[in-house]
């Protein structure tokens, strides 16, 4: 790598990180001394760039000058872009945007070549008047039969009935699917709470405490690619946190979202020894008039404190979650009494499965409770008016003078 960058080696950086190449520029190379409030500063004074934020920044190949990866929240006017920015005594700062040539209608291009492997024919040898997808590209793809079939020019089979076969059109849905769905992985998405580490915590920002425990599910529920995951961290951390995360990445390039919590966990959060922390957890027990699955939910935050901590593994996480369980609940809360019944020998559950039954029996218990609060003057109408003899109801025969006999 030369000291300044490629488009090329942008865009695979960008790449790497999952980050939008279309919002991504990279400034440099420049003086490692450099401050990152200089860089902010210059960046500020270049109307091109919208609230601009380093994401990342490396080493030229000879390891003395450093470029800087820059992204914003808008995609950026290439037209507009210049060659260089003036830094004044740092020298100019060259502008590097990334390689959009393989990125544009990548989508499209896709879609297109799925969609011009099937071709909607017409039943009993009829000329077709009017296609599903009439394009010039699908016209020079397709050809007519001698019997007026349309063909498709790859071999791919004419599908029955004027129709396409529920398989093709299930696995063009679903290759559709997964584009569409890197795209919202690489595009917006929610941010996580904001932390700094400063203290004391400034307005606007979380603690450490209630930004890991944010971050924690957020890691959990994820299901895009990791890069992107590292990138939502990064972008909620402010100075000086997020100057120990950019320092652990240079040497640890590789590491995983989980890592870079774990990292601050151990810069910023409460120093406790394993035996303080486990009688913490142990000494979590249900309060007054607290529900069931409002004591769950702490009960699974100190297990994943438990965890980040390296005081358990995660497959401890279940046993020990049912047996704080058992010893932390009211014997005065019905509910509590019927999960312990209920779990008292069977299997091992897991969170899910037991916050699940926990809500079910919470709402049972709710209805049983509204039951037993039904007025008490409330009563069945009765069936004899006030002077003693019956009202009018429809009595089968006969019955009307056996019960009048009885009143006598």
């Amino acid at each position: 790598m030369a000291a300044h960058e490629t488009p090329q080696t942008v865009r695979q950086w960008c790449n790497a990180l999952g980050i939008n190449p279309r919002k991504v520029a990279v400034v440099g190379p420049m003086m490692p001394r450099v401050k990152e409030d200089f860089i902010y500063e210059i960046l500020d004074g270049e109307p091109i760039f919208f609230r601009p934020r380093v994401a990342a920044s490396r080493r030229d190949s000879a390891g003395v000058l450093l470029n800087v990866l820059i992204d914003s929240p808008r995609e950026i006017d290439r037209e507009r872009v210049p060659p260089d920015i003036d830094t004044g005594d740092e020298g100019p700062w060259r502008v590097v945007l990334p390689d959009l040539s393989d990125d544009a209608d990548d989508l499209t291009t896709h879609v297109d070549t799925l969609i011009s492997q099937f071709a909607v024919t017409a039943p009993g040898g009829v000329l077709p008047s009017k296609r599903l997808f009439d394009s010039p590209a699908e016209q020079s793809q397709v050809k007519q039969g001698p019997s007026g079939e349309s063909v498709v020019s790859k071999g791919s089979r004419p599908s029955s009935g004027g129709q396409l076969d529920t398989p093709d059109i299930v696995r063009a849905l679903g290759l559709l699917t997964d584009q569409l769905t890197q795209l919202a992985w690489n595009g917006n998405f929610k941010r996580l709470k904001v932390f700094s580490g400063a203290d004391p915590v400034p307005s606007g920002e979380e603690s450490f405490e209630s930004w890991r425990d944010f971050t924690v599910v957020s890691v959990r529920d994820w299901t895009g690619p990791e890069a992107t995951m590292r990138r939502k961290i990064l972008e909620s951390l402010r100075c000086p946190a997020v100057d120990v995360v950019k320092s652990y990445l240079v040497s640890h390039p590789d590491a995983t979202s989980g890592d870079l919590i774990e990292v601050l966990e151990v810069t910023f959060g409460p120093v406790e020894s394993t035996t303080e922390m486990l009688h913490n957890f142990h000494s979590t027990f249900q309060k007054e008039k607290e529900a069931l699955s409002a004591y769950l939910v702490r009960v699974e935050q100190g297990l994943r404190l438990l965890v980040s901590r390296r005081v358990i593994q995660s497959s401890e996480m279940d046993s020990l979650r049912i047996r704080q369980m058992r010893r932390g609940t009211l014997n005065s809360d019905p509910v509590a009494v019927t999960i312990r019944a209920y779990y008292q020998d069977t299997l091992t559950p897991g969170y899910m499965a037991l916050m699940e039954r926990v809500r079910r029996e919470e709402a049972d218990a709710y209805v049983r409770e509204q039951v037993l609060q039904l007025p008490a003057t409330w009563e069945q109408p009765p069936l004899f008016n006030r002077e003693g003899t019956l009202g009018q109801v429809a009595l089968p025969g006969g019955t009307k003078e056996l019960l009048g006999k009885g009143l006598n």
